[in-house]
């Protein structure tokens, strides 16, 4: 069985638990089952999509090449710290930092853009989750 094939027969075993991890949810709050339905939906999806498609075997890195480790431990690191400071900072400050970082880093835009970006993600997610769905989120430094 092929490495593809592998994959996604986890993606859908993952996928299939988070169905119904998401079900058990007991929340008078409407929304409280809306994120974990969407990551199951995605996992099912993107583990049928690995066990049917036949993709070409990937040629392998030519000399020299190599995974930039730094990208993924800067990621890693940058989502930790965003876990570690999100009640002290709160959901809008903590949010557009993480986004700062990340966008800044890991794109190519010049920093007015990647503030405007992040700025503007950070609204967008305010918006949804605090405004829309109503969800409980710390104020941090901005008080309440």
């Amino acid at each position: 069985m092929s490495s593809q094939r592998l994959v996604g027969l986890a993606l859908l075993v993952l996928g299939a638990g988070s169905l119904v991890e998401t079900f058990r949810i007991k929340d008078d709050w409407s929304g409280a089952r809306l994120m974990p339905l969407l990551v199951a939906v995605a996992l099912l999806a993107l583990g049928v999509a690995h066990v049917v498609s036949r993709a070409p075997a990937m040629a392998p890195p030519a000399a020299g090449e190599r995974a930039d480790i730094g990208r993924v431990v800067l990621a890693l690191s940058v989502l930790v710290a965003y876990v570690a400071l999100f009640t002290t900072l709160g959901f809008f400050v903590a949010t557009a930092a993480l986004l700062l970082v990340l966008v800044g880093a890991l794109g190519r835009y010049r920093w007015p853009v990647t503030a405007g970006l992040a700025l503007g993600l950070a609204v967008a997610c305010h918006v949804v989750f605090r405004v829309w769905l109503g969800m409980p989120l710390p104020d941090g430094l901005l008080g309440p």
